[in-house]
């Protein structure tokens, strides 16, 4: 095999310089698979060991490709540079780590500044550009700067319990920082300029995984945030929204930092026999769990505080609104359903000050009584009522 060199004379020798200290292409051919070996600079960690880059000169080898202006056919995959490395080997397990192509950035010492990577991928529009597209269902046309992709063919994939197969995987290797005031993430979604313009930060088709958002270690829900151990300190959660209105007017009803809203529409079966939650909150005791003499566990947890704004004018309400619209007569209406099974409540509310409650001391029964209001639909018992006065004496 031959190879010219670009000083104009053909070469059938292997590992000849090109011009660069530590640089050589080395062609092997005989009776064995034909091997290209193509080297520019050497590996190390050190100045000088690679090829030099400038101001004037700052790309090392480019490639540069275009549709020379004509119409290709959807058949066609235009790349201007593939690198695809094929396993063969089924004599047992492949232990080796296998990549298409490595992008590395080696950084010694120093400060770093400005946008670095270890691979780029890069989509620009130029003119009065329009991306199409087509439903998912039938195959999604998708551009974006960097695109992972898996195919497994017809043939039968098994993925182990400890296996990890994935269109784009980040991982750290990073076991401590000097400091970190700024933003060490797995994935970051930010914008350039004073731009700020994407619809989603995340999108997530809904049929195409079986959890959306996977934290942690359990499983069954679509999405799923939670975490193995929870960190120690003053403050911490498994999810956490924190949210400020900025000076956006509250001028309608919000849920500020979450909003839950469930639609029920007819289902194929005959009915619909299970209880719903639009929202459930469950707290689980161990076996081993001991609580504390005197500390509250409590499944929900929500009030209101005062940080210094004028409530001269505020309708407050710290336990909650619950509001039933409807058009139609339910079998029964209700605020709150209790259920302790058989364990009978010490009361109905726990006070922390007599003022909690409204508590008037020395009220009696002076005042006439004007009616009653059913507090509680008991099962096995019915309604029960408590009187109403029109007096607090």
């Amino acid at each position: 095999m031959s190879y010219t060199h670009n000083r104009g004379y053909s070469a059938t020798e292997s590992g000849f310089a090109v011009g660069v200290k530590g640089s050589e292409v080395a062609i092997f051919s005989g009776t064995t698979a034909p091997t290209l070996r193509f080297t520019i600079g050497a590996q190390a960690s050190v100045y000088g060991s690679g090829a030099a880059i400038t101001a004037a000169s700052p790309v090392v080898m480019g490639v540069y490709g275009d549709d020379g202006g004509v119409t290709l056919s959807s058949a066609v995959l235009m790349r201007s540079g593939r690198f695809r490395t094929l396993l063969t080997y089924t004599g047992g397990n492949r232990e080796q780590e296998a990549v298409g192509a490595i992008g590395q950035i080696v950084s010694v010492a120093g400060t770093n500044r400005h946008n670095m990577a270890g691979l780029m991928g890069s989509y620009e529009g130029s003119g009065a550009l329009t991306i199409d597209g087509q439903a998912p269902s039938t195959d999604p046309w998708v551009q974006a700067g960097v695109v992972g992709r898996v195919g497994l063919g017809s043939g039968t994939t098994t993925i182990n319990s400890n296996g990890r197969l994935s269109a784009l995987a980040a991982m750290s290797n990073t076991t401590s920082f000097l400091a970190n005031n700024g933003v060490y993430a797995g994935l970051y979604v930010g914008h350039w300029g004073s731009l700020q313009d994407f619809s989603h930060g995340i999108y997530i088709e809904s049929d195409t995984t079986a959890i959306g958002i996977y934290v942690g270690d359990t499983s069954g829900n679509s999405i799923q945030v939670a975490n193995t151990n929870i960190a120690s300190g003053d403050s911490y959660s498994g999810l956490r929204v924190a949210v400020a209105n900025g000076d956006t007017d509250i001028s309608n009803e919000y849920g500020i930092a979450a909003y839950f809203d469930s639609t029920l529409n007819a289902n194929t079966g005959t009915d619909n026999t299970g209880h719903l939650y639009n929202v459930g909150s469950w707290i689980n005791f161990g076996s081993g769990y001991t609580p504390a003499a005197g500390k509250i566990h409590v499944p929900f947890e929500g009030g209101i505080y005062d940080g210094g704004g004028t409530l001269t004018n505020a309708r407050l309400v710290f336990g909650g609104q619950h509001q039933a619209i409807l058009s139609g007569s339910p079998a029964s209406l209700h605020a709150w359903r209790l259920n302790t099974a058989t364990y009978a409540v010490t009361a109905l509310i726990a006070a922390a000050s007599p003022e909690s409650v409204g508590w008037v001391a020395g009220a009696g029964t002076a005042g006439t009584q004007v009616g009653y209001i059913p507090i509680a639909d008991i099962v096995g018992v019915g309604v029960v009522y408590i009187r109403v006065y029109d007096s607090a004496t």
